[in-house]
């Protein structure tokens, strides 16, 4: 979009939807079975609130920097360092800083202000330090995901080779695919590019309809009478929660994109209204993807799909691997390469993102070094840790758990908490709390109580985390993250039709 554009309420609302509906999605089926389909609605739906809760701390503390900004246009230091995901939506229009020098606030969300320039306003340079290092954290999480995500689709797809005398292992030829795809990838890594508008309508039209054709083929399993009924191990295990809990928040995860979200929407007063909608739709799409995977495989013992038409098997890491064995083979490919397509067209970007978030947080001596050089540096900075984690584990689920389990929960939660605290504080010192309160676009849990119900809970769900991934090294009766969870009932005999 070019500098001042503007959409709807609606695009707004389609744009966020297809921003949080990712590879997250393709986790959640799983982590989903292993924590129970009673603990696990009603822990989409406790996160679902939250993250709205928190989706409206970040408007608010954006409407109170662009306030700030307008008055002082000493706060307008430079352009926000972290980039969101999709940072093509609407670009940085400093001409849009009307008013400066105005003595009372005007809240109107008219600048797009990044989470790096809401912590350098709002929690000083220690608190910008540590922003930037989760987002190096999740970025390197979710590089690692993608890289493991891609191959592993492929794989799924062709299954292992049989070249004359010569067998290669599905083991052997992950690796080949995960080189293949390291080798091809990584000179667009170099490179300064964002996603064409043409390539993000694309990509949705894509996800979204491998997405609702994955609920479509599993509630047809089930309605033939085909499916597997949970038992009651299957309604509450917490022992499965945290990989419910890391793959939940990942794929919900929204906040370090809404600054170019929400400022382009016309109409700001529906802004929350818009959020609270992407979010109730979101969960409902997940639970009817979840209970559907759940009560069509949830119970079958067969342990992987061949990537050949014939038996079903239990729920997989990426749950398009379960449609592997669906016997009318476009559709089985179509839904086991999207991830491929998908993946692969961001992967890029957030490597240029991480490189330039590592550039801005590694400043040492950064005027010695040739530009050029530097860039090249960075992006093998980037790339390597990521590519590394690939060629040590293809556990999808596992990756997914721990970013969005400790990075995730850091912007999720934490940052947009912390952000709205002080922001709400500064205002008030500034304007008076009568002033702040006239703010159109304020949090309707706008009580500290909400802050630090947030931060009570961040806290729970990181000592939580922490506990059961050392408890589940110590003790080995514990069921590590990537536990698997099926009976030993027979497979049906053929897939669909």
């Amino acid at each position: 979009a070019e500098p001042g554009t503007t959409y709807s309420a609606l695009v707004g609302f389609i744009f966020t939807f297809n921003l949080i509906v990712g590879v997250g999605a393709l986790a959640l089926p799983l982590a989903f079975l292993r924590s129970g389909v009673i603990l696990g609605t009603f822990f989409l739906g406790l996160l679902c609130f939250l993250g709205f809760v928190t989706v409206t701390f970040m408007i608010e503390a954006m409407s109170i920097a662009n306030a700030f900004l307008r008055i002082d246009p000493e706060h307008a230091e430079k352009q926000s360092l972290v980039k969101p995901l999709n940072s093509d939506l609407v670009h940085e229009n400093e001409e849009e800083l009307l008013g400066h020098g105005e003595t009372t606030p005007n809240f109107e969300i008219s600048t797009r202000v990044e989470m790096g320039h809401l912590a350098r306003m709002f929690l000083g340079p220690i608190g910008t330090t540590i922003l930037y290092l989760v987002i190096i954290i999740y970025l390197y999480g979710d590089l690692a995901i993608y890289a493991v995500a891609v191959p592993v689709s492929i794989l799924q797809a062709t299954g292992g080779w049989t070249l004359g005398p010569f067998e290669f292992t599905e083991h052997t030829v992950y690796y080949f695919y995960l080189s293949c795809f390291v080798v091809l990838i990584t000179p667009f890594c170099f490179f300064d590019f964002q996603k064409t508008r043409y390539l993000q309508i694309v990509t949705m039209v894509v996800r979204n309809v491998s997405l609702f054709m994955m609920i479509i083929l599993a509630v047809i399993y089930d309605t033939k009478g085909e499916g597997s009924v949970p038992e009651n191990k299957h309604l509450v295990n917490f022992q499965g929660f945290p990989s419910l809990f890391g793959a939940a928040i990942y794929a919900y995860m929204c906040h370090h994109s809404l600054p170019s979200i929400v400022t382009p929407i016309k109409n700001k007063k529906r802004v929350k209204l818009v959020m609270m909608g992407t979010n109730l739709s979101i969960y409902v799409t997940y639970i009817i993807l979840c209970w559907s995977a759940v009560i069509a495989f949830g119970d079958i013992a067969n342990l992987a799909c061949k990537a050949t038409p014939g038996l079903p098997c239990t729920i997989q890491h990426l749950y398009t691997e379960n449609f592997a064995s669906y016997n009318i083979r476009p559709i089985a490919f179509f839904l086991v390469l999207f991830p491929v397509f998908t993946l692969t067209s961001n992967f890029p970007m957030i490597t240029i993102m991480l490189r330039n978030n590592l550039m801005n947080l590694i400043t040492y001596k950064e005027e010695s070094f040739n530009p050029t050089l530097s860039r090249i540096l960075f992006t093998f900075l980037a790339l390597i840790p990521s590519v590394f984690v690939a060629y040590l584990t293809r556990d999808v689920e596992i990756l997914v758990s721990l970013t969005g389990g400790f990075a995730g929960l850091g912007i999720m939660f934490v940052f947009p908490s912390l952000f709205v605290f002080y922001a709400r504080r500064m205002a008030k010192e500034e304007w008076g709390a009568e002033l702040v309160h006239k703010n159109t676009n304020r949090s309707p849990f706008s009580g500290k109580g909400w802050v630090f119900a947030v931060f009570a809970w961040s806290i729970f769900a990181l000592v939580g985390q922490i506990y059961v991934v050392i408890a589940s090294r110590i003790n080995p009766e514990l069921p590590p993250l990537n536990a698997t969870i099926h009976n030993e009932t027979a497979s049906l005999p053929f897939f669909f039709l």
